[in-house]
């Protein structure tokens, strides 16, 4: 499933990307979308890291932190703060250049699950406020040697294709160029 995610976060960051750069003349880093398109799903790591403690130190439960606890607003906030914030102290990237590509990536995330599954996400935050069930558009039936449901992967492959000809189309050789100063470098 983490690779539907990352294939759609790209295509989408690629459009984001060309349409700043076009109407702003500005490139955001926009390989932090593609990252941070998974941070939703790192409760699920974090109940996967519990699981084992808490036969050793009982207040480790991974029923505390269940999966879909971190597909809301605030959980999206707080996780942009934080990873921003650390982007900025050791990558020295602009702290609200990171911020904002955090936010469209968790937010990304939460929409697509919103629209391809139909389960149930609180809003606002962890089981509290407003539910909203997800409308569930592509059926999921099973997946392709565990990387993700085939009909997802697909159309998420077709989407990166048309993102990734509009980034060609649109920026026209400055993405040649930008590839032969990078080679200078080295």
């Amino acid at each position: 499933m983490y690779l539907e995610h990352f294939i759609w976060s790209a295509a989408f960051a690629i459009i984001v990307g060309v349409i700043v750069e076009r109407r702003w003349g500005y490139s955001l880093p926009i390989w932090i979308i593609c990252a941070s398109a998974m941070l939703p799903d790192i409760d699920y790591l974090i109940q996967t890291i519990m699981y084992p403690l808490m036969f050793i130190f009982p207040i480790f439960n991974p029923l505390f932190i269940t999966h879909g606890d971190f597909h809301n607003i605030v959980a999206v906030i707080i996780l942009s703060l934080l990873f921003a914030w650390l982007l900025n102290k050791y990558m020295k990237i602009d702290y609200n250049n990171a911020f904002i590509c955090l936010i469209l990536g968790c937010i990304f995330h939460i929409f697509c699950d919103y629209i391809v599954y139909t389960a149930t996400f609180h809003v606002i935050a962890p089981r509290f406020g407003y539910e909203l069930v997800g409308i569930g558009i592509l059926p999921e039936r099973g997946t392709l040697y565990g990387l993700g449901e085939p009909i997802i992967f697909a159309v998420g492959i077709l989407c990166l294709i048309i993102a990734l000809s509009i980034k060609f189309y649109y920026l026209e050789n400055k993405w040649i160029e930008d590839i032969s100063v990078v080679c200078e470098e080295f």
